[in-house]
């Protein structure tokens, strides 16, 4: 796992090292061809219409995930567990959203508003190292012509302001379940570092730097 910090998310979280983050400031045609390049180099059994493939569907979500507060969005590339002659791949992206949570117990009510909707869907409150934790499985496809199943993790910052979602989607779902897995881990590694607090003297507490 290599771990990725986001300071100006104040959140950290690793990611399966064959993991390309996208870099969403970037002009799209320069990143859909260095995301290209980078795959390559990290897969080259990939062949460069599967590479295309895999970087040109990611392009045509990115804006509205950025559009929704992602601060983070990659492609996990990797071996297929059900068939291991070919490579399997999902998007993974991390979603910051303002919120008002209650202190204890932050999901239950969210838990309770989408169990009432009666959609199939597997929802479970969980506790992460990072505190409670809400996890949602879709166990049918996102639409019609989107055949991608997704599964969410949503964790509290520590003051409840704030709702970071991490959130895994593939059209592989033949490997859905180690899917749900890799979510579930990468969700075990998230934590909220400490802002930096500048003392009487000027100096810095220990921890992560948190950008304005």
């Amino acid at each position: 796992m290599r771990t990725e910090p986001n300071d100006r998310a104040a959140l950290r979280f690793s990611v399966p090292e064959q993991t390309y983050r996208i870099p969403l400031a970037e002009e799209p045609r320069q990143r859909v061809a260095r995301a290209c390049e980078s795959l390559l180099r990290a897969r080259p059994d990939l062949t460069p219409a599967q590479c295309w493939d895999i970087v040109s569907a990611e392009e045509r979500t990115l804006a509205n995930l950025v559009r929704e507060g992602a601060v983070y969005v990659g492609i996990i590339i990797a071996r297929s567990e059900a068939d291991s002659s070919r490579p399997t791949a999902a998007r993974f992206g991390v979603l910051v959203k303002d919120a008002a949570l209650p202190q204890d117990r932050p999901f239950d009510e969210i838990a309770d508003e989408l169990a009432a909707l009666d959609e199939p869907r597997e929802i479970t409150l969980d506790e992460f190292p990072a505190g409670p934790g809400l996890l949602i499985v879709e166990n049918t496809s996102l639409g019609s012509t989107n055949h991608a199943r997704l599964a969410q993790v949503l964790l509290a910052f520590p003051d409840r302001k704030r709702i970071a979602t991490l959130a895994l989607s593939t059209e592989d779902t033949d490997d859905w379940e180690h899917h749900v897995d890799l979510l579930r881990a990468v969700a075990r590694t998230v934590s909220f570092p400490e802002p930096v607090v500048v003392g009487e003297a000027g100096s810095q507490s220990a921890g992560s730097r948190t950008a304005p």
